[in-house]
């Protein structure tokens, strides 16, 4: 009896630690720009990291969007966490600043105001992140 009663104790035990671990799925980003790109080009960095250059999508893309708006984006996967994002022109100089939370029930952008900002929507398969002026 006592060896089924420390059983039952394991058991829930090991339950308890499996569900307080990190969620380590990676979701689908979008990224793109809603700014008018025609005379700079805009390359973007994740915690600085370059991702790509970044290009300007003449309608506002959800995640219902054809495929070929969405493959036209900058793909990447990302847990969740807390990223900076950052824009940056052919002269490496920093043109848009800002950060992305994204969380299992919530997402939240923020800029520096002073050098543009990031929008972020979606969903947990799907997040759409517009960096703009």
């Amino acid at each position: 009896m006592k060896q089924i009663k420390s059983l039952g104790i394991l058991i829930t035990v090991m339950a308890s630690l499996s569900s307080c671990m990190k969620d380590n799925t990676e979701h689908v980003f979008y990224f793109y720009t809603s700014a008018d790109i025609s005379k700079n080009e805009l390359n973007l960095y994740v915690d600085g990291n370059y991702k790509g250059m970044l290009k300007n999508i003449s309608s506002v893309p959800d995640c219902s969007s054809p495929d070929s708006i969405l493959n036209s984006m900058i793909i990447e996967q990302f847990r969740y966490g807390k990223y900076k994002i950052v824009a940056k022109d052919e002269n490496e100089n920093i043109v848009i600043d800002g950060i992305i939370k994204f969380k299992r029930n919530s997402m939240s952008s923020s800029g520096s105001g002073n050098n543009g900002t990031v929008s972020i929507n979606g969903s947990d398969n799907c997040v759409i992140v517009d960096v703009f002026i």
